[in-house]
């Protein structure tokens, strides 16, 4: 074994200057203080200033307390609904960090190899990296090679080749390049190979550390739908003062003018009653203030916060976790949406479009392909990747092999191939380099199963199997050559 890594001095001196491999946490908002937050909603001030109104108005006798408790217990129910909702997904994203903090890393330490959680390394550590790994922190290869996923990071579902630096490299540019063949990145996946990386960057200095620091950085920014509701409030308020003041106006023009016929001497002696005045005065300003109250839909922020908590939960469950909801509210106010590259805002999981025969006939799904055809699609795709199917029914799940092979596999998973029962006497596993595996089955079908790269592939092909599953002779290539 090669001479790779820290001794406990090192380390200790590493720790001192540098410091380990822990993400800072930023603070998080308790259950009370999201719940004072949301409290300062423009819809919910206006309904608090006419929770206080009303309760004058009860107090007065002029309308009934069902409809202060009414409003209360709306405003109630739309803040908690709200503050859950985001105190919920927060605790589920603290679990979240809480379990990656107890990955274990292969680590060089005193010549030997030991595990260690990811939050212990060090700058200068050395990481022993095999196939399923994630790579726990920024560095660059010091020996073997490996085929990494850096979806991750820059949605490229391609995985990219990495190899050990060589001893005259010259860094001739700093610039951050996912591409460099020797440098790797924390939240990247091993999918192929075994290689030792040297740690050059840790914790919040890494890429991955300034993209979370990035993504937790609290926004100032006001959510669309808090603008739509705060231009709302600012027009009901206005409509409201308006419309009372025209009601309290009218009720007094009635009161003093229409009831007293018009007549000017009769109007006169009515005003010289200022008990009388002061009585309609109360009243005129007590039926606006009441229209304004009444303007104010009470219900809107209620309905608001129970649809946005419904679509959190819609998303956790497909596995999608949304800390906040204004997040919800952003995201459905979106009308142009700027990506740098396709694959930004995909799944991030390779999937098997189509399949085609040499006739150029494509089946959007395996079920649409049957009888003997169907077997030798099974047979082919079973028998000939690294990747398997484990669980049944809603539990079942893909796992092993590269990217690739999983999708192939779930293209035709759950749909009988797996009964197909073969042995496999030798085969190539899949590398980037032939870019293609192979299979040898003996026994009824006695045939070699081969899948790769279309230009690796074709040129060889002579015959293909048609809807019958029988061999006939495939006269052109160029219409499999020409499928988009």
């Amino acid at each position: 074994m090669k001479n790779f890594g820290l001794n406990d001095e090192q380390v200790r001196v590493s720790k001192e200057k540098y410091g380990d491999n822990r993400m800072t946490e930023q603070e998080t908002e308790g259950f009370w203080d999201k719940f004072k937050d949301n409290l300062g909603d423009p819809m919910i001030k206006i309904l608090l200033v006419a929770l206080v109104i009303n309760v004058i108005l009860t107090i007065l006798g002029q309308t009934k307390w069902y409809e202060s408790a009414g409003i209360a217990l709306a405003v109630l129910i739309a803040t908690l609904v709200s503050t859950f909702s985001e105190y919920k997904n927060e605790s589920a994203f603290q679990k979240l960090q809480a379990e990656a903090s107890l990955i274990k890393c292969k680590v060089y330490r005193n010549g030997t190899i030991i595990e260690l959680s990811i939050d212990d390394i060090v700058k200068d550590d050395c990481v022993l990296l095999q196939t399923g790994d994630k790579i726990p922190a920024d560095g660059i290869m010091i020996d073997g090679s490996i085929q990494v996923d850096q979806a991750a990071l820059n949605g490229e579902s391609k995985e990219a080749g990495k190899q050990a630096i060589p001893a005259d490299y010259i860094e001739e540019n700093a610039a951050l390049d996912f591409l460099n063949p020797y440098k790797l990145f924390r939240g990247s996946l091993v999918c192929n190979g075994n290689a030792v990386m040297r740690v050059t960057g840790i914790g919040d200095n890494s890429v991955y550390g300034k993209i979370a620091g990035e993504l937790q950085a609290e926004d100032e920014r006001e959510t669309p739908l808090k603008v739509k509701l705060g231009k709302l409030a600012e027009n009901i308020s206005k409509f409201g003062y308006i419309g009372g003041v025209a009601i309290a106006v009218a009720l007094l023009f009635q009161r003093i003018v229409m009831q007293n016929g018009f007549d000017i001497n009769q109007i006169a002696s009515y005003c010289s009653n200022w008990m009388i005045i002061v009585n309609d005065l109360v009243q005129a300003v007590m039926l606006a203030v009441i229209i304004i109250v009444m303007a104010v839909p009470e219900g809107l922020p209620l309905m608001i916060a129970i649809v946005s908590a419904l679509n959190m939960g819609k998303m956790l469950k497909d596995n999608v976790l949304v800390r906040r909801i204004a997040g919800i509210e952003t995201a459905g106010s979106l009308n142009i949406l700027f990506s740098d590259k396709t694959g930004t805002i995909t799944k991030g999981q390779l999937e098997t479009a189509v399949f085609v025969d040499g006739k150029g006939t494509d089946y959007k799904s395996s079920t649409e392909v049957f009888g003997e055809l169907h077997r030798l699609l099974s047979l082919s795709i079973y028998h000939n990747t690294n990747a398997v199917m484990s669980g049944e029914g809603k539990d079942a799940r893909i796992i092993g092999g590269n990217a690739t092979e999983r999708a192939i596999m779930r293209f035709i998973a759950g749909k009988g191939g797996d009964s197909i029962k073969v042995t496999i006497v030798d085969s190539i596993p899949f590398n980037s380099a032939n870019k293609y595996s192979a299979a040898h089955i003996p026994g009824d079908y006695n045939t070699t199963l081969i899948k790769g790269a279309p230009e690796k592939i074709l040129p060889r092909c002579t015959s293909y199997y048609n809807e019958k599953g029988e061999k006939v002779p495939l006269t052109s290539v160029d219409i499999l050559r020409a499928y988009p």
